[in-house]
């Protein structure tokens, strides 16, 4: 009896796996066409402060909901995002007015979290009771021992670090829908937030949803002062994926290999009027704004 050869079994396609949002390596990636840092000018979005200039001049505008610097909209207390990138640098500020009259102005940043942009300098700053200490960034961060227990304040070993880590989130709203990418940066206050979201896209990973198919709701959560007055921090919980034969996977893969690659050169559209956390926690009742 004539015996017919089996087919071989198909073999699915496969699909180009995506970057997990934190990549170390921007060797990783390639540039597209004639993609340059010109072209990576991103609208910031903002949490909305009562001390926010934009809403003390657009009485409409809610405390607590989202803004979008370009569009110059509210965009509502809820959106749907996928996350791009979450970006690690250091930032050196002066120390906190307890009286909140007047916010920390930054000395100097690492956008690596490794290199000063201003390597070697010396600040003078002053801590509360009018004493004055100096700040000194050395050849960089790590040398300068800035980012270390008790170095804003020499004479006591239990100070908080002078430098902070920042968290920088890039997004695309899905819901509503807004066209490109946005910019969240967080303060010191949203750091436990943002460390929390990184967690969650691992965990999700491991579970087999690719980072960039995972999709958060984002919303503010409120927060009092130990003086009065409220501000608002971000928050991420788990709220579905991209399905499969999504169009916008691939979409989103080229931005974050985009972004990932020209991050030092990004400049944030609407990013001048930012109160951060931090800043609002600590003026409180004192502050004629509340």
């Amino acid at each position: 009896m004539r015996t017919m050869a089996k087919k071989p079994a198909a073999v699915p396609a496969t699909r180009p796996s995506a970057p997990p949002p934190a990549v170390q390596d921007p060797k990783r990636f390639r540039r597209f066409g004639n993609i340059t840092a010109q072209d990576m000018e991103i609208p910031a979005l903002r949490i909305l402060h009562a001390l926010s200039n934009v809403v003390k001049k657009n009485p409409e505008l809610e405390p607590g909901h989202f803004y979008h610097s370009i569009l110059e909209e509210d965009l509502g207390d809820q959106l749907d995002v996928v996350v791009l990138l979450v970006h690690h640098s250091v930032a050196l500020k002066t120390p906190k007015d307890p009286r909140g009259k007047e916010f920390p102005q930054t000395l100097a940043r690492a956008a690596d979290a490794k290199n000063w942009d201003k390597p070697n300098q010396r600040f003078e700053v002053t801590l509360p009771g009018n004493r004055k200490v100096e700040y000194f960034t050395d050849r960089n961060v790590d040398a300068s021992g800035l980012l270390e227990w008790g170095s804003s304040d020499p004479s006591d070993r239990n100070s908080l670090p002078a430098a902070q880590h920042v968290y920088t989130t890039i997004m695309r709203i899905i819901d509503p829908h807004i066209e490109g990418p946005v910019i969240y940066s967080g303060s010191v206050m949203t750091n436990k937030k943002i460390m929390q979201l990184n967690t969650k896209i691992d965990l999700r990973a491991a579970g087999g949803i690719e980072p960039l198919r995972q999709i958060y709701r984002l919303t503010s959560e409120e927060k009092t002062g130990t003086q009065g007055g409220n501000w608002f921090i971000p928050n991420f919980t788990s709220a579905g994926q991209l399905a499969e034969d999504d169009p916008r996977f691939e979409e989103f893969l080229a931005q974050a290999e985009r972004l990932q690659a020209l991050y030092p050169t990004i400049k944030i559209i609407g990013n001048e009027d930012i109160v951060d956390a931090d800043d609002l926690s600590l003026a409180g009742a004192s502050n004629a704004a509340f």
